[in-house]
Protein backbone atom coordinates (compact mmCIF):
# COMPACT_ATOMS: atom_id res chain seq x y z
CA UNK A 1 0.00 0.00 0.00
CA UNK A 2 1.58 3.49 -1.09
CA UNK A 3 1.52 5.96 1.36
CA UNK A 4 0.00 9.41 0.58
CA UNK A 5 1.99 12.86 0.85
CA UNK A 6 -0.54 13.85 3.56
CA UNK A 7 0.47 10.94 5.54
CA UNK A 8 4.15 11.27 5.20
CA UNK A 9 3.66 14.41 6.53
CA UNK A 10 2.04 13.40 9.87
CA UNK A 11 4.89 10.96 10.27
CA UNK A 12 7.79 12.90 12.82
CA UNK A 13 10.71 13.35 11.81
CA UNK A 14 13.77 11.12 12.34
CA UNK A 15 15.94 12.45 15.58
CA UNK A 16 19.55 14.05 13.87
CA UNK A 17 22.19 12.53 15.45
CA UNK A 18 24.55 15.12 17.03
CA UNK A 19 27.38 13.15 18.22
CA UNK A 20 28.26 10.56 21.55
CA UNK A 21 28.91 11.78 24.86
CA UNK A 22 31.48 10.30 27.35
CA UNK A 23 30.04 6.63 28.01
CA UNK A 24 29.66 6.83 23.90
CA UNK A 25 25.78 6.59 24.05
CA UNK A 26 24.32 8.87 21.42
CA UNK A 27 23.59 12.88 21.35
CA UNK A 28 20.63 14.04 19.54
CA UNK A 29 19.96 17.59 17.97
CA UNK A 30 18.00 19.07 20.47
CA UNK A 31 19.51 17.03 23.80
CA UNK A 32 21.16 19.28 26.14
CA UNK A 33 24.35 18.41 27.39
CA UNK A 34 27.54 20.27 28.88
CA UNK A 35 31.42 20.16 27.72
CA UNK A 36 33.61 18.50 30.33
CA UNK A 37 37.66 17.26 29.54
CA UNK A 38 36.50 14.08 29.13
CA UNK A 39 33.71 14.69 26.79
CA UNK A 40 29.88 15.58 26.38
CA UNK A 41 27.51 15.00 29.37
CA UNK A 42 23.78 15.04 29.05
CA UNK A 43 22.68 17.32 31.74
CA UNK A 44 20.12 14.29 32.90
CA UNK A 45 23.69 12.12 33.61
CA UNK A 46 25.52 14.79 35.28
CA UNK A 47 24.93 13.27 39.02
CA UNK A 48 26.12 10.24 37.88
CA UNK A 49 28.84 11.56 35.70
CA UNK A 50 30.62 13.30 38.76
CA UNK A 51 29.79 9.94 40.93
CA UNK A 52 31.66 7.88 38.17
CA UNK A 53 34.49 10.31 38.07
CA UNK A 54 34.90 12.57 40.38
CA UNK A 55 35.92 12.04 43.94
CA UNK A 56 32.86 12.53 46.28
CA UNK A 57 33.65 13.60 49.88
CA UNK A 58 31.63 14.57 52.87
CA UNK A 59 32.30 17.61 54.97
CA UNK A 60 33.85 16.86 58.40
CA UNK A 61 34.78 12.80 57.91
Amino acid sequence: MNRTNFERFLEPDEPQLFGSDWEGNEIYDGDEYVETELGLVRLEDIPRFVKETQKVMVAGE
